[in-house]
């Protein structure tokens, strides 16, 4: 794929419609997969070296363990957002992963704790009756971008990511299942096919190859969303 395609995906789209949103994704990650991909493996390895590490403290572990991983998703969009940023303003340019460790100082403690407060709003909502998770995971899919694009402080993020979502809930909803419930897919899949060959090293490796290649698809998707909405905020 052309750099002048990819680009062409990656501009914001005033209507907020789901199957676009994928679809383009599709495009963007098609294009750009070994970078996309090493971000993830940059974030997702040392999540799944935490997980083997707690695994053996269950389930107290294992729930430390999956909000860290949503947690993470945070970190990859963010990244993923400031790559995207970079092949929209610098055309012919592709940022390589040193590249984004170097910038990560700027964004990656507000990244961090917008992360974890995140992860934790969403699990405790989850866990309360689901549908409250569901609905802060809608409201929050788009902190990471406006921590990275627009600057802001943590809790300004969740604000501003809730005004932007406002009036394109079920559109943004919709972005959320459909990525997730791929990635769920994955890594179910990679779980039990690894766990048929060592039970103990499925759940870390899932994640670490699973999460790896499946995060940043859904960052991506994520990342898109977010310029679709300022693309709808500015007609």
């Amino acid at each position: 794929m052309s750099g002048a395609t990819v680009r062409a995906h990656l501009r914001g789209d005033d209507r907020v419609d789901p199957l676009a949103i994928v679809a383009r994704t599709a495009r963007v990650y098609g294009g750009h997969a070994r970078l996309l991909v090493a971000i993830g493996i940059a974030v997702f390895v040392p999540v799944a070296l935490a997980r083997a590490a707690l695994g053996a403290a269950r389930p107290v572990g294992l729930a430390v363990a999956s909000a860290l991983e949503l947690g993470a998703m945070f970190v990859v969009q963010g990244a993923i957002t400031w790559a995207v940023a970079r092949m929209r303003t610098a055309p012919g340019t592709v940022p390589r992963v040193l590249d984004a460790v170097r910038a990560a100082p700027r964004w990656l403690p507000r990244l961090a704790a917008a992360g974890a407060l995140a992860a934790a709003g969403i699990m405790a909502g989850l866990v309360a009756g689901v549908i409250p998770g569901l609905v802060l995971l809608t409201w929050w899919l788009v902190v990471a971008p406006v921590i990275v694009v627009e600057g802001r402080g943590v809790f300004a993020a969740f604000g501003r990511s809730r005004a932007l979502v406002a009036g394109h809930g079920w559109a943004v909803f919709g972005v959320a299942v459909a990525t997730l419930a791929a990635q769920l897919v994955l890594s179910l899949a990679l779980a039990a096919g690894l766990n048929a060959v060592d039970a103990v090293a499925a759940g870390p490796l899932a994640v670490a190859i699973g999460s790896s290649i499946a995060a940043p698809w859904v960052a991506t998707a994520w990342t898109l969303t977010y310029l679709d909405l300022r693309a709808a905020e500015e007609r």
